[in-house]
Parts: C-alpha cells; structure tokens; sequence
C-alpha cells in the first residue's frame, strides 16, 4: 500500500481547521471578554446610581441612569464589532479558499485573462463555470453564500449600513433595527448584525460548501465524486 496526497481534499482540511480552530475560538474567546467588560461597567454605574440615591442628587441619578443606558447600547455595540470582525474574516477566508483550490488546477484547465463579473463572487462564478463546469449557484444554500458576501461588503465598505444590493435580497436575514450611540445620543437605524447564531450557522453552511466544491472538482478531474469524508492523504494498493 501507498500514501497518496489529494491538494483540492487537502485545502478542505485547511479550510475546515481554520473554521473549527481559529475563527471559533477567537469569536468565543471575545463574547466572553466583553460580557466581562459589560458587568464591570453596569457594576460601577449602579453603585454610582446608589450613591446619587443615598445623596438625595436627583440630577446625578438621572445622569448615571442615562449612562446606564447608553451602557447596554455600548454593550450591543462591541457585540456587534466582533461580529463584524468575524464576519470579514470568513469571507476572506472563503475567498481565499476558493481561489487556491483553482490554482490548483491551474495546469489542467488553465484560466483565461479576464472574467467578467460585478464583484470578485460574481467574477468567481463565471471562472468555475467557464474552466471547471461547476455552477457555484447550484449549491442548495448559495443564496447564504452571497448574502454574506454582500453583508461584508457593508461593513467594509458602508460602515455597516445595509448597501443597495443587501437591501434587494428577498429575505435579508442580518439586517435589524437597533440604536447606536452616536455622541451620547441613541439613534435608530438599520445595521448589519452578526449574531453569535449567526456565526454559528455560517460555520456549518460554509464548511458544506466548500465540501460541496472539492467534491465537484474531485469529480472533474478524476471523473469520481469521494464518498464520506474528505481526507487530504489516503492509502491505496
């Protein structure tokens, strides 16, 4: 028997370790620094309230009361920074996951000098399309992929303020309407959100996806599609 090394199997394993042992312990490890952060600044406003109470300071109660709200928008608000962050960094992940298992193959179907496409997921799809024969849209949950896609692009490129294309989405599922502290004063607005389910289930969905793609590149050049799990290095006889 013989180890053999499969690359396109190979770049799942380092994309499914990147998920499972970097970007999950980073997001968690963060929401329970700032639930952390969060109580020891509700702790002191509400001593500070206390205070005020025992002072008979009907005008410093009513300050720290509105500190201790803008507090719990402050504490939406850091919430909704690590999302973000999270966010940005599963797509680059996912982008730069995609463009490594082409480049894989780039000797057998070489690429063309240009894609056409709006954005680099739409330039992407044609690529697939055109050199492997893989429609990316055909995946069962594509329409999560782009969503995400378009999500980043607000927060990177709109201060997290849902963009014309999110806005078209039939079913926007990050978008929410919230107050955000804008020179201690709350203001309502639409925002993205990331939430910590939302993470979660982008973990899943893009970990099936990328499975999903090795398979049908697998496929094409072998003209058989894996069964089971993906594994980078297998014996053969």
């Amino acid at each position: 028997m013989r180890l053999i090394f499969n690359p396109l199997a190979g770049e799942y394993e380092e994309f499914k370790t990147q998920l499972e042992e970097v970007a999950l312990p980073v997001h968690e490890a963060a929401i329970i620094e700032l639930q952390k952060i969060h109580s020891e600044k509700e702790e002191a406003l509400q001593q500070s309230i206390r205070e005020a109470e025992l002072e008979d300071d009907e005008s410093e109660w009513q300050m720290q009361h509105d500190y201790a709200r803008i507090e719990k928008a402050r504490a939406k608000e850091r919430e909704r920074v690590s999302g973000w962050l999270a966010l940005v960094y599963l797509v680059s992940l996912l982008h730069f996951t995609l463009d490594k298992l082409k480049s894989i193959l780039d000797e057998t179907h070489p690429p063309e000098k240009k894609y056409e496409g709006k954005s680099w997921l739409d330039k992407t799809i044609n690529e697939y399309q055109r050199r492997f024969r893989v429609n990316l849209e055909d995946y069962r949950e594509f329409g999560s992929v782009r969503e995400l896609v378009l999500a980043r692009n607000a927060v990177e490129h709109n201060g997290g303020r849902p963009t014309e294309d999110y806005l078209r989405l039939p079913q926007p599922r990050f978008l929410e309407r919230t107050e955000r502290v804008e020179f201690l004063c709350l203001r309502e607005q639409d925002i993205i959100v990331f939430s910590n389910q939302h993470f979660r289930e982008t973990l899943r969905m893009l970990d099936e996806f990328v499975d999903w793609v090795v398979r049908e590149l697998i496929f094409l050049r072998g003209g058989k599609r894996p069964v089971g799990p993906l594994r980078g290095a297998q014996f053969v006889r």
